[in-house]
């Protein structure tokens, strides 16, 4: 037997506490990051290619399943002899729970909600293939949550996986003891013999024991069709359709930035010409396409998948195919597809056929280049996530090591870990193409941001600039991101300005103009940002760009609500922010909570600003953090001691507006405090404007409640 292994109290940045538990061939601990945040951190030992394996496979379905119920994953890495992955803590009992075995009516509601976790997953191309009760977790708030996919198979996994004999023998089903070929029928075993543990002594119901006796049949063939078919047998309603429904009231959303349900309402009514007693068929066919499920009565298409519909080039490919056309060529061809979608900006589109693509043939070293430039361009976590999967199942090449490398780093950047980033881009030695090259740099000044050596680095890329006008292009919005930073916006906008009138690419150009737009604001020059970024937006979502239109819409409300224009707080952008970018989830939370306490809606401004201040800590923008905390606490009631810490830390703050707007929100609790500190931060500020508002409040208002 392989030895167990044994930690340092330090892997990585994560300090271990204590061990949880052992399981998928290693050991669990709860850790805390350097910002001392909770973590569990998950050790395997690599003694073996199948230790190797399994730990591939465990990162590759987390990064994949980015779901609700499914542990997130965080970092990844090596030490000694052992890969050690960090994802969220998730504290809790066994299914169904501490007080097991449970009549029917107890068990139900968390049967339901298991089957419905099971569904996304597998919905998502992933087979867990070791359900059993201790990997399902049942937390205090009685959500649930799958954990251990050291095992899984499936789409944006090695093939190998699903090859290897593996699972707890009490809940693995008899056909794959022998031929080892998982599949959703395998699932649904383990997950009735869970179910008739949790009810053993107590009567069940007729028509709960026939769902349960099918979903153990020895013959596959015999078992429910999905998780979902389960679920509506065992009592989950099925939402009818009716008559004079409105198309897209029919979606789930979000429509802000995704645009779901105006998508789906598009297709529909395209699909149907119109006749509405065509709809369940049409929805019963994207089911069985993968392209969505039906959900607490609304259809939730694949955002990933939507960029599919409607492409005539794609279906003859697909047609070529079934004809008999050589895999390797259809995969081919879908590459140089993917490549137009990609010079006309259309990411999306692209990474998915690069994702199709590798269902075809083995992954060349083409595929995991053009589908890592098109993450770059989306720019988003689950981009790179998708990308970093992709590029493990193509054919090993040292340049996509080096590639997969970067997308770790800009995955560390783009969830607030810039510290982890820079040792990933340190171990880079080879030369990249020239798109990928241009995002190192890119990456690498991210990473450094707001350190002594950033300005240092961009003044050593000046030789750099002189190799290309693409280089320049992005060097001049590298350096505009910097002097935005030193406030000096009008410098900035004319920077990026210069920057995207020498991009090529429209995605890329339209990103430089919202980084101008962004700078105008500060300038101020408020009417020409609001219009700027308007113009973005649409652009972006014409080209189907969330992360770039939401963070111009957010630029546009910034620019509204300084001009004093009312804005009705809007719940739902922030919701659907969260989705494309945690950090634009934050700034338009921040934001909203802003409109909703102009507007006197407290308890709204106060689930907002709270909202806004968890996420600003946890992706280390602290300065932005202390003026949301500010009105977090001037709407609540703040615990002793807790103002003037935060005072403390908006005094030793370098953004002195910030300080300034911090401190006067503040005063509603410890009037006249601070009426010295806001005198000097108000000595140097501008003679004009002292009536416009700033993030929050104008000079005016902030020398009125310092009680100045």
């Amino acid at each position: 037997m392989a030895e167990r292994p044994v930690p340092a109290w330090k892997v990585g940045p994560y300090q271990l506490q204590r061990r949880l538990g052992a399981g998928g061939g290693g050991e669990v601990w709860e850790a805390t990051s350097p910002h001392g945040e909770k973590l569990a951190v998950k050790i395997l030992p690599l003694q073996s290619a199948e230790d190797q394996q399994r730990a591939r496979t465990e990162v590759a379905a987390l990064r994949w399943l980015r779901l609700p119920g499914v542990v997130s994953f965080r970092d990844e890495g090596m030490t000694q002899n052992c890969y050690w992955v960090a994802m969220d803590l998730v504290e809790g009992s066994s299914f169904p729970d501490l007080h097991s075995p449970l009549p029917w009516a107890q068990l139900k509601p968390l049967a339901l909600r298991l089957l419905g976790l099971l569904e996304d997953v597998h919905r998502a191309g992933i087979l867990h293939r070791d359900l059993k009760p201790a990997n399902v977790r049942v937390d205090r708030t009685g959500a649930l949550w799958l954990i251990d996919f050291g095992i899984a198979a499936g789409r944006a996994l090695d093939p190998a996986a699903a090859k290897r004999h593996a699972g707890t023998p009490r809940y693995v089903a008899p056909e794959c003891l022998h031929t080892a070929t998982p599949s959703v029928a395998s699932d649904l075993y383990a997950v009735g013999v869970m179910l008739r543990e949790a009810l053993e002594g107590y009567p069940v119901p007729a028509d709960v024991a026939d769902v349960i006796t099918k979903m153990i049949h020895p013959d596959p063939q015999q078992r429910p069709p999905s998780a979902g078919h389960v679920a509506v047998r065992l009592g989950a309603r099925e939402q009818p359709i009716p008559d004079d429904v409105v198309p897209r009231d029919l979606f789930a959303g979000p429509q802000h930035y995704l645009h779901l349900p105006e998508l789906g309402a598009q297709r529909l009514q395209a699909e149907s010409g119109g006749d509405s007693t065509r709809y369940p068929e049409i929805f019963l066919r994207w089911e069985r396409l993968g392209y969505g499920h039906w959900e607490q009565g609304h259809f939730a298409l694949d955002r990933f998948r939507l960029a599919e519909w409607g492409e005539e080039e794609e279906e003859r490919l697909g047609a070529a195919l079934a004809l008999g056309a050589a895999p390797e060529w259809v995969q081919q061809k879908s590459l140089e597809l993917a490549q137009r979608r990609l010079d006309l900006g259309h990411a999306e589109a692209a990474l998915l056929l690069c994702e199709r693509s590798l269902e075809l043939a083995e992954g060349t070293t083409e595929l995991g280049l053009l589908a890592a430039e098109a993450a770059t361009r989306l720019e988003s976590p689950a981009a790179f996530s998708r990308a970093i999967c992709l590029l493990r199942r193509c054919r090993p090449d040292p340049l996509l090591v080096e590639v997969d490398l970067l997308l770790q780093a800009s995955e560390r950047v783009q969830t607030g870990q810039r510290r982890e980033a820079v040792p990933l881009l340190d171990q880079m030695l080879l030369t990249l193409p020239e798109s990928l090259e241009i995002w190192r740099q890119a990456t690498y000044l991210q990473a450094r941001r707001g350190t002594e050596a950033e300005e240092a680095t961009l003044e050593g890329l000046v030789s750099w600039t002189t190799e290309g006008p693409m280089r320049l292009a992005r060097w001049q919005g590298w350096l505009g991101n910097l002097r935005y930073r030193q406030g000096c916006y009008q410098e900035a906008a004319d920077l990026q300005k210069s920057s995207a009138a020498g991009r090529r690419s429209p995605d890329s150009r339209i990103a430089a103009l919202r980084a101008a737009a962004a700078a105008l604001i500060e300038v101020p020059d408020l009417a020409e940002a609001r219009r700027l970024s308007a113009e973005v937006r649409s652009q972006a979502a014409l080209l189907g760009l969330p992360t770039v239109e939401a963070h111009a819409e957010w630029v546009e409300r910034v620019a509204a609500y300084r001009m004093g224009d009312p804005l009705p707080a809007d719940p739902e952008r922030v919701a659907a922010a969260l989705v494309v970018s945690p950090t634009l989830g934050a700034l338009h939370a921040m934001q909203e909570g802003t409109s909703a306490w102009r507007a006197g809606e407290l308890a709204l401004a106060l689930t907002l600003t709270t909202q806004a201040v968890a996420q600003l800590r946890r992706l280390g923008l602290h300065p932005t953090a202390a003026l949301a905390q500010s009105l977090q606490l001037a709407l609540g009631n703040p615990r002793e001691g807790e103002v003037e810490g935060l005072a403390e830390e908006l005094l030793a703050l370098e953004e002195v507006d910030l300080s300034l707007q911090g401190l006067a929100l503040l005063s509603v609790h410890r009037p006249g405090a601070w009426v010295d500190a806001a005198r000097r931060l108000l000595r140097h500020r501008p003679e004009q404007g002292w009536a416009q508002r700033l993030d929050v409040l104008s000079y005016d208002e902030c020398r009125a409640r310092c009680g100045l």
